[in-house]
């Protein structure tokens, strides 16, 4: 019972994604495919090689979970540089925040538009349309002990190694963080 006490004040909701593997037009949440453009918008290239960039996700703001707290409208957009033939080092960077190789955009989804031509992208993710959300609990990892109230690393290990099996949250689900 003193684990999930002391790790209260930070948990939080996490939202996994619940996927079909089907793709459709207009502006929905989906990985994969093709992205919904707004009228006279260009494929995005990388500023590093110049080549289209690939496309990840985009998520319908508005479709968000509530309990989320994301609040507005339009289209969450994210793609990336993918392109196994460049020696740039810019192009291997797209996980930094601010890479030149990796975009985040919010489109307006209120106006006309299409799903995108493809441009000369040698592969795409197949294309997965989020039919909905499954919320989670989630705690900070040991590395963010301070996020949970506790003065060290060490001190956390410590009430966890000590507590009752059925008493210890997960800090980490299968496959996360």
């Amino acid at each position: 019972d003193e684990v999930r006490k002391r790790l209260a004040g930070a948990r939080r909701s996490t939202f996994e994604p619940v996927v079909e593997t089907t793709d459709v037009e207009g502006p929905v949440s989906k990985f994969g495919g093709l992205p919904w453009l707004p009228e006279g918008s260009a494929w995005p290239a990388c500023g590093g090689c110049k080549k289209p960039m690939y496309f990840f996700a985009q998520l319908d703001v508005a479709s968000l979970p509530a309990a989320a707290g994301v609040k507005g409208s339009g289209l969450l957009q994210l793609f990336m540089c993918a392109n196994p033939d460049t020696k740039a080092d810019v192009c291997l960077d797209s996980w930094q925040h601010g890479a030149a190789s990796a975009l985040v955009r919010l489109v307006d989804s209120a106006g006309a538009g299409a799903n995108a031509q493809w441009p000369e992208v040698e592969a795409t993710w197949p294309p997965r349309r989020i039919v909905g959300w499954t919320e989670h609990e989630d705690y900070p990892g040991y590395e963010d002990f301070e996020l949970a109230g506790f003065e060290s690393e060490d001190e956390l290990i410590e009430l966890w190694e000590e507590a009752a099996d059925d008493d210890r949250p997960s800090l980490n689900r299968e496959g996360d963080k």
